[in-house]
């Protein structure tokens, strides 16, 4: 069981992740795989993405309760006292209706977070965990591999904050072997870009994209069983 959440969990983000930068990025982006070593790929080779999440144990432990006692459940018929203690530092569950605008479906399908004190230290390990990767176990040669990491509590960075990430992560891994060409962070309402041989950054709000794609996504990461 936990195999089979893990690997429909991985299937996708990487869809996600495929959809997005398709939609976001067309012209550079339009022609992706889901693989593996990397994730992502063209079918020509020439762009290679690996997928990663940022997640922390208190992250890991309230997805688990959301998914075990809230998902997928009609509001009414939600446990009162679960609820609460589910919501008491300020996270809010979400039905059909509010976030697909489905007019009386009150189905509880995701959650949202309030804001945090922001660090880019777990993008940071991210980062450096997937160059030890990618350096030690054989992966498909690709002209530019990029990283595209999501994050789970939907961290309000500013473009300086992962540009500062980024740069300090290259700069400590200056003779790492195989780098990172570009960066995508993926906090759910922005995608935030940084190219490590340009060093300019690009921020998009993909919110709404987002809320589109993510039945669709569900439903292909399940065709993978």
């Amino acid at each position: 069981m936990a195999k089979h959440r893990h690997d429909f969990e991985k299937r996708y983000f990487e869809i996600t992740a495929k959809m997005i930068l398709e939609h976001v990025y067309g012209d550079s982006f339009g022609d992706l795989v889901v693989s593996d070593k990397p994730d992502i790929v063209a079918k020509d080779m020439s762009i290679g993405i690996e997928v990663t999440r940022v997640v922390t144990p208190e992250i890991q432990e309230r997805n688990e309760y959301f998914r075990k006692n809230l998902l997928g459940k009609e509001l009414a018929d939600l446990d009162k006292k679960g609820l609460k203690r589910f919501e008491k530092d300020g996270y809010q569950v979400l039905t059909r209706e509010q976030l697909h605008h489905t007019k009386g479906d009150n189905t509880v399908v995701a959650y949202c977070s309030p804001v945090f004190c922001i660090t880019t230290e777990p993008i940071k390990d991210a980062i450096v965990k997937k160059i030890d990767i990618i350096n030690t176990r054989g992966y498909q040669p690709v002209r530019r591999l990029c990283l595209y990491v999501f994050t789970e509590d939907r961290d309000d960075y500013l473009d300086d904050d992962i540009q500062e990430a980024a740069e300090d992560v290259a700069k400590q891994n200056s003779n790492a072997g195989y780098r990172f060409d570009v960066l995508f962070v993926d906090n759910w309402e922005r995608l935030y870009r940084f190219d490590f041989a340009t060093h300019e950054t690009e921020t998009v709000e993909i919110k709404e994209l987002h809320d589109n794609i993510c039945d669709e996504a569900r439903k292909l990461a399940d065709l993978g069983d």
